[in-house]
């Protein structure tokens, strides 16, 4: 099992805001 599903399961709010957080930093490099 990946530990993203676990996360996802257990507490799916944090794992989008991990998700999302993930995403900004990674527009923050590229841009």
């Amino acid at each position: 099992m990946d530990s993203s599903q676990i996360l996802h399961q257990c507490h799916p709010h944090v794992a989008r805001l991990v998700a999302c957080s993930v995403v900004a930093i990674f527009n923050v490099y590229v841009v």
